[in-house]
């Protein structure tokens, strides 16, 4: 048998994993994370928002480095968490996170439920990462997937920004194909609530490694630890090639992220 590839989470939410979650994901094969608020962030004020982004890029990227996995987050505003005032002054204040750590993508972004002030966000967002020329994760929710992504790649096609500094994240097979279509890189989170690792190895299976990343989204509510190294393992008992499992494991995420190799060891 051979040895699992590295992993690199595309998207982890540690501030709800103890240390020792953090030390089982390094001991399974985790040695990058790209740290990302999602639900978790208060439902506050936007300096709220903005004190709690801060402790991702510097607090929880510190848990992460004491368990040995390289730590790279991204920062930003979803649907679901948009304040109620001073939405533009955050959005303006995000880049002062990107001195502080190492912040690799604008996101997670996207529509909740959509309506004019989630849209409104979103557009927001996207305008500041053409801006820096950061590649975006947008994140689609679980509920009503197919409404709000048509919705979504309508704003995301809109905004100028290049599909390949696009990664949308939450997919499953009915929203995949759509997806790669527009030529956005496309996310698998493999998690209870979203895509269990059977179906992402199926995926797989079919469409190859192009334009694909594996993340856990462990952390974010009830979720599984071991959800990428099990993938990875049913991709080897499906007779997957380890060159395939390397690309979604690892390599994928760092062209998108734009990450160097050296910064994993």
């Amino acid at each position: 048998m051979n040895p699992p590839p590295p992993i690199v989470d595309a998207q982890l939410y540690p501030a709800a994993l103890s240390d020792q979650d953090l030390a089982d994901l390094a001991f399974f094969g985790v040695k990058a994370a790209v740290v990302v608020a999602g639900d978790d962030l208060p439902a506050g004020s936007a300096d709220d928002l903005f004190q709690h982004l801060r402790g991702l890029v510097v607090e929880e990227a510190r848990r992460l480095r004491h368990a040995r996995i390289a730590p790279f987050s991204a920062v930003g505003i979803p649907g679901r968490r948009v304040p109620p005032k001073g939405l533009e002054a955050l959005v303006a204040r995000l880049p002062e996170l990107f001195e502080l750590g190492r912040v690799v993508a604008l996101g997670t972004v996207g529509l909740f439920r959509g309506g004019a002030q989630e849209e409104h966000a979103l557009l927001a967002q996207l305008e500041l990462a053409q801006t820096l020329d950061m590649p975006v994760i947008v994140e689609l929710p679980a509920r009503e997937r197919l409404r709000i992504l048509r919705r979504t790649l309508t704003l995301l096609r809109e905004s100028g920004i290049r599909p390949e500094r696009i990664l949308v994240g939450g997919v499953d097979r009915a929203s995949f194909r759509l997806v790669r279509a527009y030529g956005f890189w496309a996310g698998l989170t493999i998690h209870p609530a979203r895509l269990q690792a059977e179906d992402a190895v199926r995926l797989i299976e079919q469409q190859g490694a192009s334009g694909l990343v594996l993340a856990s989204g462990a952390g974010a509510g009830p979720s599984d630890l071991l959800a990428l190294p099990r993938a990875l393992h049913l991709l080897e008992m499906a007779g997957i090639s380890s060159k395939i499992a390397r690309r979604v494991s690892r390599d994928n995420a760092l062209a998108f992220f734009d990450i160097d190799r050296a910064a994993l060891d």
